[in-house]
This record gives C-alpha cells, structure tokens and sequence, in this order.
C-alpha cells in the first residue's frame, strides 16, 4: 500500500521520479482531470498553488506565476510584450501572451506546473516558470482504442463533447499511429440584455491529432504529430456589474475564433553513454475577434458636433503568427562524478496583426472621409496593421558535480541573442497626427543578448529525503514602442514635455527576475506520505510598465521599477488506506512593489495586482469493490483569496477581486470495457469573478466589466475502451 510514483520531464533529461528532482514542480494527472471534465487552463491549475490565470474565454487569458505580473486583463493591441509564463506541448514552444491556445485535457498523460525561472533550459518565455502539456505516445506493442461521450448543463443551456483514440501499430514492435479526436461545445451562461438572446458565451471545440512513432531502428526514435485545433466562442465570459450577475450588453455579434496547426517531429537518440534529442516544430495560427464597441464610440464620439454615435460599432482584430522552432539537446549518462547537458536553439516567428474599427455614421460625424484619414474602410475611427519578424539563437548548457551519494550540485548557463524588425502603421481619424493629419508609422530594429545562469545544490538527506537551494534568473525580451504623435496639443506634446521628452522612445529594454529557492521533498512512512515544501525570494528588476500619456490617450512602454515576491509553497500526498488517497496544497506569496513604480501609481511596498496571497486545495478519492464493477468517488474543494485590479488604492480603477471557493465532485463506475460517470463542477454555485475592467466610458458603459467563471455545471459521461486499457 503505497503512493505510485510519478514522474516528470521538467529537467529535459529524460523521465526522472518527481520526487527526486530539485525543483518546485506539479505533476497534474489527466485521468483524474478528466473525471469532473475539467480542461480549461484556469481549472486545470486552480488547485496549483502559486499559479493564477485569469481568463476570458476561448483561451484568452493572462497566466501568472507568484505574482510576477502588474496587470491582468490581456491588451489586444499590444504586441510587443513577452509573456512571462512559457507553455509547451511535449517539445513545441505554443505560448503567446494573453492568448495561449484552449487544448483540451484529452489523451495526455500529465500536465507539468514548474514554478520559478526557467530560463537556462526554456529560454526568455519561462522568467516565472514554465507549463508543458505531455501527450500519450503511440505504442507499437498493442492495438487499443477509446470512445466517450459527455453532455452537461449550465444553467439551463446544454453541452457536450465527444472524443476518440485510436491507437493501431503499423509494424508490430516498431511503428504505431495514435489518433485522438475531440468534437465539444461548452454551454454559455451570460445573456445579451440588448438582443435578449440567452447564454451567449458557448464555445465550440473543434481537435484532431495524428501521432506516429517509429522505434527500434538502432537506439534510435522517431516521433512526428500534427495538431489542428479551432476554438470559436460567442462572447466572451465579461459581464457588466449594472445588468445583473450574467448579463452583457452588445448590439452587434460578438465572436473570437482561434484556428491553429502545430506540427513536430522529435528523433531520439539512446546510446550508452549519452542521449541526443533533435524537435522540430512549426506553429501557424490565426486568431479573429469581433468585439461590440457602443459605449467605447459613444464615449470617443461625444465631443464631436451632433452628439455620440455607437449604434453598430465594432472592433475587429486579426493576428496571422508563424513560428519555427529548432532544438537540439545532447545530454550525458553519468559518468563518474559528472553528468551535463548542452543545446542549442532557434526560434523564428512572423506576426501580422490588423485592427479595424467602424463606426456607421461617423464620416457623416465629422465631415470628412474615413478613407481620406487613412483608415481601411469608410466610418471608421481606427485602422492599424503591426508587422513583426523575430529571431533568437541560444546556446544552452548544465553541468552537475556528483561527489557522493549525498550531494548534486548543477551549475547552468544560457548565451541568448535576440533580434526584431517591426513595422507600425495606423490611420483613421484616431490614428492620425493631429499636428500633420498623416497616418502614424513606425519601422524599427531592436536587438537584445546576454546569459542566463541557474546554481542549485541539493543534499540527499535519506534515499527519500532531500533538502536543496536554488538561485536561477530568468528575464523576457524588450521590444518596440508604437507611434506616439508628438505635438503640439492635442497631441502627446504635453505629456513627453513633463516627462523630460520631445519624443516617445522607440524601444523599450529586457527586464529580469532572480529567485532564491529552498525546498524540500520527503517520502515518509513506507511510502504512503509525500510532503514538498519551498520557501522562496524572487527580486524582479526593471519591470516593463505602460506609462500613459493621460492628454492623448497613447502609451509607450518602459523599464520602471522593482517587485520583490516572496512566498512559501507546500504540496502533500497520503495513501490512508488501500483505498483512500489525500492530497493537500497550499501556498502563501506576498508580491509587493520594491520601491515607487511611478507608472503604475505604486507607493512603495504595495500589493501586486491579480495574484491572492493564499492559494489552498484538499482533495479526495475513494475506491470500493460493488457487484457492478469498481466505484471511486473523487471530490476537491480549492480556496483562492482575494486579489486587486492595481497596486495603488488611490487609482480610480482600483477594484477588490472577491476570494472564490470552488467544490467539484464526481463518482465513476468502472465495469469491464466501460466506465459510467457523473459529476459536478462549483457545487455550490459561487458566482466567481477572474478579471476586471473598471469602467473608464461613464455614463456610457453599464458599470464594470467583470469576467466570471462558469457556475454550477453538472454532467454525466459513458467512456468505451477497446484493447488494452
């Protein structure tokens, strides 16, 4: 009677017992995800401590990592910044700030959580950590296959999903397909006050992946897939706090599609004394959002002779990203006191982006053409494109010292050099220079290198137990500014003159964390009890901020500023009985401006926006034998504490994010080749609000915005396993 092992790739060296790797790491089963039908990115990590993402629906979300943010609402027309949380899918990069893709938990093995600088191994997208989803291999020894189908219903409109996994070996023993399909659609619960149509928010997922594996060719294995994916959502998950708890105001559709293909290939190389690994990967996506702007037109409009206009105004985003990435990783067996690792990587990325913004009527407004000011199409306020190419070339390596049974100490570095080209060009009666009536442009290079270096000592206290220390920088790429008009008013002018400025800066440069790590990891009594703690330090420097230019109503980015996290992080198993498993996690992370951010408004010492101080879960399962088969009743319940919307109490945007408590059950039946199951997500109903968009349009917009979780979904789910299971 013990806990089964689990483990982890974190390190890159293969699969290690999660146990005995030096790191503050989550290993979240798929199996059990899957049992409450839980597969969004901010369910799957709500019982995560030390991780908070805030999403608005159909994979737009904002992924944070002990509290190393200074917002949390995604900015659609800001390109330029760098998320600080990487995300993988096996060895392929798919991260994107504000809008890393919706994958669906469905033939994964695991999904890994490392929290703290990543950067030696992950590169400039893991400065807070890291987040990989590891999917099931083809096996070539057996054929097996899976259907399920799922219905579930939030308040009162009706869901359902159906998946397939066929996995069928080619070759016995040497080459296997493994196909997983997934055909769902996530019932809404925010009703349209204007139209009065119900339940606006669905989500249709459409996901299909091919896997093939050839093995047993020398030491050599190759693994190549191919992922499509469309995400299409009706709205967002906003509601506005003067309509109701589910309510939203928008007079023309609203809608957010997201089409991607992801493609790699991985060879494998096992020999004696060294392992070698080569991923390629290529990502193409293009993402569309239509976003109902009345009140925004209403409130840019009023100034203007004959009053505001709103009525069908809309914003239209389109972003076009492809993305190359190349990794080659040689890591040695032991050999005598020694064991290293050394890699190198290229990643190429093109981003297009294109903004339009009409407004019926608005040419009539101002009495002149739309078309004339630049803008793409006519009655339009706003037309944009930036245009963006990006390289990197890092060289990467670890080198750990065994001198006994009792110590490891792993000295790592990454040489990185990074370069942009970026071109900007907006038109439109809002993207003009006042001063000169031209359309703003901008083109421009940017340019970053350095290194990147991670020191971690761990001492093996008992062949279960172990202590270690760890300090690791991480750091994310700077970037290009946009156009700002310069002057006189009203243009920036005045704003650039009482900064010190004739002009905006045209780039802005990397900021950087350090992290100070102590941890430990025990298996206690007979391996029935695993207890991991880490205490940790983490000093962010030249923090990327917005400084806005409060005149006209344009922004640029700086590096402005400190934050210092600090925090302490605990995850526990116990197998009670045969039976009866326990696990407990909670985390206590104060993040806190290091000084005055004076763009943020941020007196020294003041809390950091969108992270709770206290992040804690228990959770639960129980198995019984019954004449019909295996019954196993699993609950958790998750506690988030309150978080704010800005670090200074005096900003007018200032709001309290309410702590949520969140109780999920389910019971399953497993009998032969089926498994019948029932379940239930918020239990108690919890109206939870993620983000907030205070409201900056008065009298036009009806109060906030407020993004809320789903509620209380309930739903009942028949899996069919064919083969070996």
């Amino acid at each position: 009677m013990q806990l089964q092992e689990v483990v982890v790739t974190a390190n890159r060296r293969g699969e290690e017992n999660l146990q005995g790797v030096p790191m503050s790491i989550t290993a979240l089963d798929a199996g059990a995800l899957n049992q409450t039908n839980i597969n969004s990115l901010v369910d799957i990590t709500r019982s995560v401590p030390g991780i908070s993402v805030q999403e608005l629906g159909g994979g737009q979300n904002t992924i944070v990592i002990r509290g190393i943010t200074t917002d949390g609402v995604p900015v659609n027309t800001d390109t330029e910044t760098q998320t600080p949380v990487s995300v993988y899918l096996d060895e392929m990069p798919i991260s994107l700030a504000g809008a890393t893709p919706d994958l669906r938990v469905f033939d994964l093995e695991r999904v890994e959580v490392v929290r703290g600088p990543q950067g030696t191994l992950y590169g400039a997208g893991a400065m807070a950590g890291n987040i990989r989803y590891i999917t099931r291999k083809p096996d070539p020894t057996a054929f097996s296959a899976t259907v399920e189908g799922l219905a579930e219903e939030t308040r009162s409109d009706v869901g359902y999903d159906v998946r397939g996994m066929l996995n069928a070996p080619l070759i016995d023993d040497k080459l296997a397909m493994r196909l997983s399909v997934y055909q769902g659609r996530d019932p809404g619960y925010i009703d349209n006050i204007a139209t009065g149509a119900k339940n606006q928010n669905t989500q249709d997922n459409t996901q299909a992946r091919l896997a093939l594996r050839l093995q047993d060719i020398g030491h050599w294995i190759l693994d190549g897939s191919f992922l499509y994916g469309r995400v299409k959502t009706g709205n967002s998950n906003g509601t506005y706090t003067d309509l109701g708890p589910y309510a939203y105001h928008a007079e023309t559709p609203e809608e957010y599609l997201d089409r991607y293909g992801m493609s790699n290939f991985t060879a494998t190389y096992g020999g004696d004394a060294f392992d070698f690994i080569s991923s390629t990967s290529f990502v193409d996506r293009h993402i569309e959002s239509y976003n109902s702007s009345e009140f925004v037109t209403e409130f840019f409009t009023s100034s203007f002779p004959g009053g505001p206009i709103g009525s069908g105004s809309y914003n239209l985003f389109k972003n076009d990203i492809k993305d190359f990435a190349q990794e080659f990783r040689l890591s040695s067996k032991s050999w005598q006191h020694w064991k290293g690792l050394l890699g190198a990587f290229y990643e190429h990325q093109t981003r297009d982006y294109w903004q339009n913004y009409p407004a019926p009527g608005f040419d009539a407004l101002i009495g002149a053409s739309s078309l004339s000011l630049g803008a793409f199409t006519p009655d339009t306020l706003f037309s944009e494109t930036q245009d963006s190419v990006t390289r990197q070339l890092a060289f990467f390596g670890e080198l750990t010292f065994v001198p006994n049974d009792r110590f490891d100490l792993t000295a790592g570095l990454r040489q990185f050099n990074w370069r942009q080209s970026f071109s900007l060009y907006s038109g439109g009666a809002f993207g003009i220079d006042p001063a000169t009536g031209a359309p703003l442009t901008s083109y421009g290079d940017s340019s970053e290198n350095g290194v990147n270096p991670r020191v971690n000592a761990t001492f093996h206290a008992t062949p279960d137990a172990l202590i270690y220390a760890e300090a690791a920088k991480g750091f994310r790429y700077g970037g290009l500014n946009q156009p700002v008009p310069e002057g006189p008013a009203p243009a920036c002018g005045p704003d650039l003159a009482a900064a010190g400025l004739t002009s905006a800066p045209e780039t802005f440069g990397p900021d950087h964390v350090w992290t100070y790590s102590l941890g430990e990891k025990a298996t206690l009594a007979d391996r029935r009890v695993t207890v991991n703690t880490t205490a940790f330090l983490t000093n962010w420097y030249d923090v990327q901020t917005r400084h806005l230019l409060a005149s006209c109503g344009y922004y640029y980015i700086r590096n402005k500023g400190d934050v210092r996290s600090t925090g302490i992080e605990l995850e526990a198993n116990w197998q009670a009985t045969q039976a009866w498993v326990w696990g407990l996690s909670a985390g206590y992370t104060n993040a806190y401006a290091n000084g005055p951010i004076t763009d943020l408004g941020a007196p020294d010492g003041a809390r950091a926006p969108y992270f709770p101080r206290v992040i804690a879960s228990l959770s639960t399962n129980y198995r019984w034998s019954t004449p019909w088969g295996g019954l196993m009743l699993s609950a958790d319940y998750s506690h988030r504490g309150e978080s704010t919307t800005s670090f200074n109490t005096n900003d007018p945007t200032y709001r309290v994010i309410p702590a949520s408590n969140v109780v999920n059950a389910a019971l399953v039946l497993s009998s032969g080749q089926f498994d019948w199951r029932v379940f239930a997500r918020d239990i108690t109903n919890e109206r939870i609000v993620v983000a907030n968009a205070a409201n900056l349009y008065a009298p036009y917009q009806p109060g906030d915005q407020e993004f809320v979780a789903r509620p209380l979904t309930i739903g009942v789910a028949m899996t069919v396993y064919f083969g070996r299971r």
